[in-house]
């Protein structure tokens, strides 16, 4: 409370909280500083329930530190279409760099 309000233990404020709101104040912190502790299961495992089970299992692979693939629920169409897309940016962007060459050739000649 000292470091969060930046007041000492014996300030008014704190002194007149009760146990209950004292107890809710250090919880409410901790679950703010690791917020997977909150959806910890009694045996340790970390659950997730959004409601739709495609997200609770990317949530529990990003829990696990990996890294799930967003396309998963895509119907076949929507993956090609993705693709096309990822083509299309990667092909934008290879004309973008050359571009810029271009324009580093050009500032250098008449710099």
């Amino acid at each position: 409370m000292e470091e969060k309000y930046k007041i000492p233990w014996t300030h008014e404020a704190i002194q007149n909280q009760t146990f209950i709101e004292l107890l809710t104040n250090y919880w409410e912190d901790y679950y703010i500083e690791h917020p997977l502790e909150a959806k910890k299961s009694p045996s340790g495992e970390v659950v997730f329930q959004t409601g739709d089970p495609l997200i609770d299992k990317w949530e529990q692979e990003l829990a696990m530190g990996l890294n799930p693939d967003l396309t998963e629920g895509f119907s076949s169409e929507e993956k090609e279409k993705e693709e096309l897309v990822k083509q299309n940016l990667t092909k934008l962007n290879d004309k973008l760099v050359s571009l810029e060459d271009i324009m580093d050739d050009f500032s250098e000649s008449y710099g």
